[in-house]
C-alpha cells in the first residue's frame, strides 16, 4: 500500500485498500492498528513536519483508544470520516483537539425491518480564544 495523505480523501483510499487485502493481511491491518496505532499510522500516511511532530507528542494511552475505535470500525467496515479545521499559519498545535465519535442510527419499519447504520468520526478541531 502507498502512503497517503492524511485527510479525509487520503482516508478513504487507505481503506479501499484495506478492504481488498486478503483475510490474513486484513487480520495483520487490525493487529497493527490495535498493537501500535501511532507506527501504523506513520507507516501509512504523509504528514506534513507539523502534523508529525504533533503525532509524536500524542498521549500513549489516547493513541491506544483511538486505535482500539479504528480497528473496530474497520473490522466492521464502518464508514471512518476524518474532519480536520484548517490551522492558523503560526499554530504550534497549542489548542489542537481530536474527538472521536461514534454514530449509531437504527430504524424500523414492517416493510424493511430493522436498519441500523453506523460511522465513525475524528474531527481535528482548534480551540481559538
Amino acid at each position: 500500500m502507498t502512503r497517503k495523505t492524511f485527510n479525509n480523501e487520503g482516508v478513504q483510499l487507505l481503506l479501499a485498500d484495506i478492504y481488498q487485502l486478503p483475510i490474513a493481511d486484513y487480520q495483520e491491518e487490525l493487529y497493527k492498528i490495535q498493537s501500535d496505532f501511532r507506527t501504523w499510522l506513520f507507516l501509512h500516511f504523509d504528514f506534513t513536519d507539523r502534523q508529525a511532530s504533533y503525532l509524536h507528542q500524542l498521549n500513549t494511552d489516547y493513541l491506544y483508544l483511538l486505535g482500539q475505535e479504528v480497528s473496530k470500525a474497520i473490522e466492521s467496515q464502518t464508514p471512518i470520516m476524518l474532519q480536520q479545521q484548517e490551522p492558523e499559519d503560526d499554530d504550534d498545535g497549542e489548542g489542537k483537539v481530536i474527538e472521536t465519535n461514534y454514530v449509531r442510527q437504527s430504524a424500523f419499519n414492517l416493510d424493511d425491518g430493522l436498519r441500523s447504520i453506523s460511522s465513525l468520526i475524528i474531527n481535528i478541531r482548534y480551540d481559538r480564544d
